[in-house]
C-alpha cells in the first residue's frame, strides 16, 4: 500500500515545480558576499556575541544609509541652481532698439480746418474743455464723431510723421536716411517710432559695432515743435524714449525716460543677459519659450515676452470690458463713443487695480537681454554753435528772435559703453549624475558595498523567491497526492 502511495506521489508532480530541487542557503551566500561585514555577522564559526556585533553594526551603517539617501533624495526634488555673474568680452555687439514718442499726440495744424473736431479734443482736456464750445455728453455730438470720423486713424494723421520730428540723423559718424532706421510704431503713447526694429532687423540684419564712443553710434536731432502742439495726455514738452530689445514690446508710457528741448543727451548703454534655469528648478518662475512643449498663451501677439504679455493683458481686459481697443496693438478698433463712455473708464480700473495684470501671470523668459542706459546731458545748442547756425542758414536768425532752438531742438546721441556685457548664469547645482555618485558614495562607506553588490543581492533574493515558491509547489502537490489516495 505504501508503495503504490509513493508511485502515484511521483506520477502525478506537475512539472512546472522543476525537475529538482535547488538548495537556498542565505549563510553560503552571506559568506561569500562581495557587503564587507556580512559574512561575520551570518557566519557560524564566529560566536554569538561577535555575530551580535557585526549584526548590530551592519543594520546601524543600513539604516545610516537609508537616512543619507533619503536626505539626497530630498535635495534631488527640490531642484537646487547655483548661480554665478561674470564678465564676457567680445569683439562685436549687436545694437538694442529705441522707442521715441512725442509728448503731442495730435497737432494744431491737424484740426485747424476742422472747427468741430478741434471742439471735440478740447472737450476731452479737462484743461480745456472749458474752451470748447461742444459737450461729450451730447447724443448728437457723439452720433457725428461715429459716422464721420476713424478714432484710430485721427491719432495716425494727427501725429508728428518721421520727417516733421527727426530730420537730420548719423550712423557711425556718417549721414544715413532716417526712414531706413526707424520704422513707425503704434503704442499706448500713441504712434512713435522705433530705431533698429525687429521688421528692420528681418529686412536688413541688426545693426552692430565693433568700437565703442558716440562717433561709432547713432546720432538724430528732433524737433518737438511745441508751436504746433494741440492734444497731449501729459503737460509737458519733449520726447519719452524707451532702450529695449528690438524683439520686445515697447512699454514707453511704463518704463520710458523724458528729454527735453534745448539739450543734448548722450545714451551709454551697457548690456546684461540672465539665463535662468526653468521650472521646477528651486524659484524659477520664468517662462522657457525653447521648450518644444511650449504653447504661446497670448491673444494678440505671434511671440511670447514679459513686456508683450503685459500688453497682451491689457488689451484683453479692455476689450472685455468695451469690445476694443484704441492704441496698442491694430485690433477692433474702438468708436469715439466707446473710447469717452468705456475705454477711459476701463483704463482707470485696469490701471489702479493690480489684481488684473497678476492674474495673467507676466513672466520673465528664461533667457533675455537687458540694456542699461547711464543718461547725461549738456546745454543745446552752444551760444557759438548758435552763431554758426544762422552764419550757415539765415533763416534760423528768425527762429533764434523767439527761443525756437532752445524751445523746440535736440540732439540724442545713443552709444555702446564697453565691448563686453555681464552675463548672469543659472546651472543646476545638484544633477542626476551628483545624486548617484552621493548613493555610491554611501554606498561604499557604509557597507563597502558597490552597485554590482546590490545586483547579487537583488539575484539572492530573487533565487530565494523561486526556492520558496517551488517548496510551496511541492508542498501543495504532495497534499493533493495524499488525498486522493
Amino acid at each position: 500500500m505504501n508503495g503504490k502511495t509513493l508511485d502515484a506521489t511521483q506520477e502525478n508532480k506537475p512539472e512546472n515545480c522543476g525537475e529538482s530541487e535547488k538548495k537556498f542557503d542565505f549563510v553560503d551566500y552571506a559568506t561569500n558576499s562581495t557587503i564587507h561585514g556580512l559574512h561575520n555577522a551570518v557566519n557560524p564559526a564566529n560566536g554569538k556575541i561577535r555575530r551580535a556585533a557585526w549584526a548590530t553594526m551592519l543594520l546601524s551603517l543600513l539604516a545610516y544609509f537609508a537616512f543619507a539617501i533619503s536626505l539626497r533624495v530630498q535635495k534631488l526634488r527640490t531642484y537646487p541652481v547655483s548661480s554665478r555673474t561674470r564678465v564676457i568680452e567680445v569683439d562685436e555687439l549687436f545694437y538694442p532698439a529705441m522707442t521715441i514718442c512725442n509728448l503731442n499726440q495730435i497737432k494744431k495744424s491737424y484740426v485747424a480746418d476742422d472747427n468741430f473736431l478741434e471742439n471735440v479734443f478740447l472737450a476731452l482736456n479737462k484743461f480745456t474743455k472749458h474752451l470748447s464750445n461742444i459737450t461729450l455728453e451730447d447724443e448728437n455730438v457723439l452720433n457725428q464723431m461715429d459716422s464721420g470720423y476713424i478714432l484710430r486713424q485721427m491719432f495716425h494723421d494727427g501725429a508728428f510723421t518721421l520727417e516733421e520730428m527727426v530730420y537730420t540723423c548719423f550712423w557711425q559718424n556718417q549721414v544715413v536716411n532716417c526712414s531706413d532706421y526707424f520704422t513707425q510704431t503704434l503704442t499706448a503713447m500713441g504712434y512713435c517710432y522705433t530705431f533698429n526694429s525687429a521688421d528692420l532687423i528681418k529686412e536688413n540684419g541688426r545693426l552692430k559695432t565693433s568700437q565703442i564712443g558716440v562717433k561709432q553710434g547713432f546720432s538724430f536731432y528732433v524737433d518737438v515743435g511745441q508751436e504746433n502742439y494741440f492734444y497731449q495726455s501729459r503737460n509737458s514738452a519733449g520726447i519719452r524714449l524707451l532702450v529695449h530689445d528690438p524683439y520686445d514690446w515697447p512699454l514707453v508710457e511704463a518704463s520710458g525716460i523724458a528729454i527735453s528741448p534745448g539739450t543734448e543727451t548722450f545714451l551709454s548703454i551697457s548690456e546684461s543677459q540672465v539665463k535662468r534655469m526653468p521650472p521646477p528648478y528651486e524659484g524659477s518662475t520664468c517662462v522657457d519659450t525653447n521648450d518644444v512643449n511650449f504653447k504661446n498663451p497670448l491673444k494678440y501677439f505671434d511671440e511670447y515676452s514679459q513686456s508683450r504679455c503685459t500688453q497682451d493683458c491689457f488689451m484683453d481686459y479692455v476689450v472685455r470690458e468695451c469690445e476694443c481697443v484704441v492704441l496698442g496693438v491694430e485690433i477692433n478698433n474702438c468708436t469715439f463713443t466707446q473710447h469717452v463712455t468705456c475705454v477711459k473708464k476701463a483704463e482707470r480700473e485696469y490701471l489702479t487695480n493690480s489684481s488684473h495684470l497678476n492674474q495673467c501671470r507676466c513672466r520673465s523668459t528664461c533667457f533675455r537681454s537687458h540694456f542699461h542706459v547711464t543718461k547725461s546731458e549738456a546745454y543745446y545748442p552752444s551760444d557759438r554753435t548758435l552763431q554758426e547756425f544762422i552764419a550757415y542758414e539765415p533763416e534760423f536768425a528768425l527762429k533764434e528772435k523767439s527761443g525756437y532752438f532752445r524751445k523746440n531742438y535736440m540732439f540724442v546721441n545713443l552709444f555702446m559703453s564697453e565691448l563686453s556685457y555681464a552675463l548672469y548664469e543659472e546651472n543646476a547645482a545638484y544633477s542626476l549624475g551628483d545624486f548617484q555618485s552621493d548613493v555610491g558614495g554611501n554606498l561604499g562607506l557604509c557597507l563597502g558595498a558597490s552597485f554590482l553588490s546590490v545586483a547579487e543581492l537583488t539575484e539572492f533574493f530573487l533565487i530565494a523567491f523561486i526556492g520558496i515558491a517551488y517548496k510551496i509547489c511541492q508542498r501543495k502537490t504532495n497534499t493533493d497526492s495524499a488525498h486522493i489516495v
